[in-house]
Protein backbone atom coordinates (compact mmCIF):
# COMPACT_ATOMS: atom_id res chain seq x y z
CA UNK A 1 0.00 0.00 0.00
CA UNK A 2 1.06 3.47 -1.35
CA UNK A 3 1.67 6.13 1.35
CA UNK A 4 -0.45 9.28 1.26
CA UNK A 5 2.18 11.11 0.16
CA UNK A 6 3.30 8.81 -2.61
CA UNK A 7 -0.33 8.72 -3.73
CA UNK A 8 -0.33 12.82 -4.28
CA UNK A 9 3.46 12.71 -5.84
CA UNK A 10 2.50 9.76 -8.36
CA UNK A 11 2.90 11.90 -11.31
CA UNK A 12 6.33 13.93 -9.94
CA UNK A 13 9.06 13.16 -12.32
CA UNK A 14 12.21 14.58 -11.42
CA UNK A 15 14.26 12.56 -14.16
CA UNK A 16 15.21 9.85 -11.70
CA UNK A 17 13.68 7.50 -9.28
CA UNK A 18 15.84 8.18 -6.54
CA UNK A 19 15.14 11.51 -6.55
CA UNK A 20 11.29 10.50 -6.66
CA UNK A 21 11.48 8.73 -3.80
CA UNK A 22 13.48 11.47 -2.10
CA UNK A 23 10.97 13.65 -2.56
CA UNK A 24 8.33 11.66 -1.21
CA UNK A 25 10.17 11.21 2.03
CA UNK A 26 10.96 14.47 2.21
CA UNK A 27 6.97 15.75 2.20
CA UNK A 28 6.43 12.71 4.80
CA UNK A 29 9.02 13.78 7.06
CA UNK A 30 7.95 17.38 6.83
CA UNK A 31 4.16 16.63 7.68
CA UNK A 32 4.08 14.62 10.02
CA UNK A 33 5.56 17.31 12.36
CA UNK A 34 4.43 21.04 10.20
CA UNK A 35 4.35 23.04 13.15
CA UNK A 36 8.49 22.83 13.56
CA UNK A 37 11.48 23.35 11.95
CA UNK A 38 13.11 21.01 9.48
CA UNK A 39 15.98 20.39 11.72
CA UNK A 40 13.39 19.03 14.60
CA UNK A 41 11.36 17.40 11.67
CA UNK A 42 13.78 15.52 10.16
CA UNK A 43 15.69 14.70 13.62
CA UNK A 44 18.82 13.64 12.66
CA UNK A 45 21.15 16.37 10.83
CA UNK A 46 22.01 13.66 8.08
CA UNK A 47 18.56 14.05 7.38
CA UNK A 48 18.34 17.58 7.78
CA UNK A 49 21.34 17.86 5.23
CA UNK A 50 19.71 15.94 2.95
CA UNK A 51 16.88 17.70 2.78
CA UNK A 52 18.58 21.30 2.23
CA UNK A 53 20.71 19.78 -0.20
CA UNK A 54 17.61 18.30 -2.19
CA UNK A 55 16.09 21.79 -2.28
CA UNK A 56 19.05 23.81 -2.96
CA UNK A 57 20.25 21.44 -6.49
CA UNK A 58 19.52 23.88 -9.09
CA UNK A 59 18.65 20.76 -11.88
CA UNK A 60 15.71 19.65 -8.74
CA UNK A 61 14.67 22.80 -8.53
CA UNK A 62 13.79 24.04 -12.19
CA UNK A 63 12.15 19.80 -11.99
CA UNK A 64 10.13 20.95 -9.05
CA UNK A 65 8.85 24.19 -10.50
CA UNK A 66 7.94 22.34 -13.87
CA UNK A 67 5.64 19.52 -11.68
CA UNK A 68 4.12 22.85 -9.54
CA UNK A 69 2.93 23.92 -12.49
CA UNK A 70 1.39 20.93 -14.47
CA UNK A 71 -0.51 20.35 -10.94
CA UNK A 72 -2.01 23.98 -11.16
CA UNK A 73 -2.57 23.50 -15.07
CA UNK A 74 -4.71 19.79 -13.90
Amino acid sequence: MQSWAAEELRYADLGDKRLNRRLIDIVETLSAKPAVSVPQACGTWAKTKAVYRFWDNQRKRCSLAIFAAQLSAS
